[in-house]
């Protein structure tokens, strides 16, 4: 929309909403003649093809610096035409902005379309937007609720104990009493835990006063097997001085109630993790078992996977195989390939990739993972090297590479872009998303030279470090699984220096949010 000026009090009418940005809302374009320039504005709970009225909340002009365009803050004034993609959200939590859904009021399909639409954007902003890179059709979820793996709720006392949400930008909880993200034994089971700990006399932690000790209840969800309902494991995040009575008899109350809970954990750090940004628990320490088992299993195209509670798990049940088959078909590993799998977790894409008969290299720096992942190839019986470490820290990279059988491998580029510095460690610890402390773990004598490597970071991409690392390998493949700027950040750095970009394949593992999952 074109507008020849922008003054405060304004109202500029029937401004439409052009598209959603990676945070889910919905941005106008304005064009101002008088500063020539485009800008771009963003507002929560707005949908593509919507119009708003706008009223200009500031105008500031410089006028000592006049060939520089002015600063404007706009405010919905009034929404004048609803989005015809617009349908009526499911759950009654979404009016009240709880923070789990970005736009659970615009079609599914549409998502989709604007989440392609976003990546579109973001890959010609990073300059790989080229017509050799194929951009595939993207997987949609095969169900739009009840998909949710893992779902976590605050506890808090307003009118005895609480579980909720935070809105967005709000320090303060809401109630919640239903979540139609997870599934309908998953809403069993946390109405089960609910009804167990108040009777029982939990007391949530208040971080104001010191007071209390519940701090958050974490329920996560797997598919046994294909056709099956969900499993449930439960974790009750408290501070170390919880009564364990309280909680073993809550957990023991709730289960009796809900027969797909198949286990209640404990894990004692709720206090720690709520000194950090946001609210939700971190995962480090090792969890206790209250009743049942500490462990889930998830269907990966016929074979089960343990998934223990200190493990990342993959936010969609439903699409894990999908997940899993797209790597091993970009891998296109045979039986006499070497495969490295970086940030391996629990083994979601190990295993896959160590059936097809490749020599698998896992690496990861969480050790309750790593030992599930070893538990699970035991299962399978089979094999690969699995090597604990912090793929983030330099030194233990360099380890690596000196672990391997020859030093041709290294990139001519590495005294640019291989050697690390000490100011590495700080970003590279802020930029880990995993599950254990950074350190320093040991690594073999040899290691055989990858012919492939699989990345899977977390949601900011990969540590400096190891970018750096990737370079110094030159695998002929690589293979990478994120999402968002952190992906395509590495994927354009990597491109610059060698590596080059062929193909992409989006999965929406997470409906009614911005974020679409890549495999590159």
């Amino acid at each position: 929309m074109v507008v020849n000026v922008l003054k405060a009090e304004q109202v500029v009418r029937g401004v439409p909403v052009a598209r959603i940005n990676e945070d889910g809302h919905g941005v106008v374009h304005l064009h101002v003649r008088k500063d020539k320039e485009t800008f771009e504005f963003s507002f929560r709970r707005t949908l593509p093809g919507e119009k708003l009225n706008l009223k200009v909340g500031v105008a500031k002009h410089d006028r000592f610096k006049k060939k520089e365009p002015g600063k404007y803050r706009l405010a919905i004034h009034e929404r004048t035409a609803a989005s015809t993609e617009e349908v009526t959200p499911r759950c009654p939590h979404f009016a009240q902005k709880c923070g789990g859904c970005a736009f659970q009021n615009l079609r599914y399909e549409s998502q989709v379309d604007e989440k392609m639409h976003l990546l579109e954007i973001l890959l010609d902003q990073f300059g790989l937007l080229r017509q050799e890179v194929v951009l595939a059709d993207p997987v949609s979820s095969p169900s739009i609720f009840g998909f949710h793996a893992r779902t976590e709720f605050r506890a808090f006392l307003r009118d005895g104990l609480q579980f909720g949400m935070h809105p967005e930008g709000s320090p303060i909880p809401i109630s919640i009493t239903e979540c139609h993200l997870h599934s309908e034994s998953a809403q069993l089971a946390f109405d089960a835990l609910r009804r167990a700990l108040r009777a029982a006399g939990a007391t949530a932690f208040d971080e104001r006063t010191g007071r209390g000790w519940l701090c958050n209840l974490i329920l996560r969800s797997a598919l046994p097997r294909q056709g099956a309902e969900p499993q449930l494991l439960a974790t009750l995040v408290t501070l170390p001085e919880a009564p364990r009575d309280v909680l073993e008899s809550a957990a023991r109350e709730a289960q009796s109630q809900c027969s797909a809970l198949v286990g209640v954990t404990w894990s004692q750090e709720g206090g720690e993790g709520l000194k950090m940004p946001g609210w939700r628990s971190r995962g480090h320490q090792k969890h206790e078992v209250l009743v049942g088992r500490p462990y889930l299993l998830q269907d990966i195209d016929g074979a089960p996977l343990r998934l223990v509670p200190e493990g990342f798990l993959r936010p969609n049940i439903f699409l894990a195989s999908e997940l899993s088959r797209t790597v091993v078909d970009f891998c296109n590993a045979s039986s006499d390939s070497i495969v490295w799998d970086a940030f391996c977790g629990q083994g979601l894409l190990t295993l896959p990739l160590a059936a097809t008969g490749s020599r698998l290299v896992a690496l990861d720096r969480s050790q309750p993972a790593l030992k599930a992942l070893r538990s699970n190839l035991k299962a399978q019986s089979l094999t690969a090297e699995v090597v604990c470490g912090d793929l983030g820290i330099p030194v233990f990279l360099q380890k690596l590479l000196a672990a391997l059988p020859t030093r041709s491998m290294i990139s001519p580029h590495s005294q640019d872009e291989g050697d690390f510095s000490e100011d590495d460690m700080e970003e590279a610890d802020q930029a880990s998303q995993d599950d254990s402390p950074p350190f320093v773990g040991a690594v073999p004598t040899t290691l055989p030279a990858p012919d492939v490597l699989v990345v899977d970071p977390g949601r900011n991409g990969l540590p400096k470090p190891f970018r750096r690392f990737a370079l110094d390998l030159r695998v002929p493949t690589l293979v990478y699984v994120g999402s968002g700027r952190g992906l395509l950040r590495d994927v354009a750095l990597l491109s610059k220096r060698g590596y080059q970009l062929r193909k992409l394949q989006p999965i929406d593992l997470q409906p009614h949010s911005a974020r679409l999952e890549v495999v590159a």
